[in-house]
């Protein structure tokens, strides 16, 4: 949910935060099968999930006003403190290439002949990458 912040409010979505959504299927009496649509929630601590017990409903009409219909019939606390820990950055991030690199690759491109514009954008860019990862930091 990418609006959680604006559902849950900012200071419940620094204690809870959504985990994934699950569908289940039951019967009925009457033989028919009922999907449920149930909401697993990252709870910081013990403490927080028994609040969200409290507050179940309340945080249900709020998710289900947002999706503008009944979208979620359930919601599941799962404590999962590591949830919350300050997330690492997928990649490092690589100082730029110097711009005589960029001039190079501009004009191994071209001599390339291609035509296709986008497709030479895209080598461009290939090559940038592909050079800044063997660059000294």
């Amino acid at each position: 949910m990418v609006h959680w912040d604006d559902i849950a409010g900012s200071a419940l979505a620094e204690n809870v935060k959504p985990a994934e959504l699950q569908h289940r299927t039951s019967k009925q009496k009457d033989g028919k099968k009922q999907q449920t649509v149930v909401l697993a929630l990252y709870v910081r601590d013990g403490g927080t999930a028994l609040e969200m017990q409290y507050q179940t409903m309340q945080l249900l009409e709020k998710i289900n006003m947002f999706c503008g219909y009944n979208a979620v019939a359930e919601l599941r606390f799962v404590q999962a403190p590591e949830a919350f820990l300050p997330q690492k950055p997928l990649r490092k991030s690589r100082p730029p290439l110097p711009e005589e690199k960029k001039r190079q690759i501009h004009e191994m491109v071209a001599e390339a002949g291609i035509e296709d514009a986008e497709l030479r954008e895209a080598l461009e860019r290939l090559g940038e990458g592909v050079f800044s990862q063997y660059q000294k930091s």
